[in-house]
């Protein structure tokens, strides 16, 4: 968990190139936004840079991370690259939407 949530992200999102960071890193930052008022991450978190903001900072446990991941990426890709199929665009807004209930009504032990 001591890798970048910056480089995981944009490296799901095919957006490796420096160019993108100023309009990925905001949308990174929303999501996490979102996810520290679902009580998903620390609240105490840092907002992500493309050098800082590791996993690590954000949650505890892999499989935490992994719903995490998954948000993140999703609601990152929505907004810098969204599918040009309706219908593909709707199946990740109802994945979302799961994740987040989810996400915040999750065993802490896991």
């Amino acid at each position: 968990m001591d890798e970048l949530v910056y480089t995981c992200v944009s490296q799901a999102l095919w957006a490796t190139d420096s160019m993108f960071d100023p309009t990925i890193v905001p949308y990174i930052n929303m999501a996490i936004m979102e996810l520290k008022q679902l009580g998903a991450i620390r609240a105490t978190a840092p907002n992500v840079t493309p050098t800082s903001g590791r996993w690590r900072d954000y949650i505890d446990t892999e499989v935490q991370r992994q719903a995490v991941e998954a948000y993140i990426i999703m609601s990152t890709m929505l907004l810098f690259d969204p599918p040009q199929n309706a219908f593909i665009v709707n199946i990740y807004k109802e994945k979302l939407k799961e994740l987040q209930f989810r996400l915040e009504v999750r065993d802490d032990d896991c």
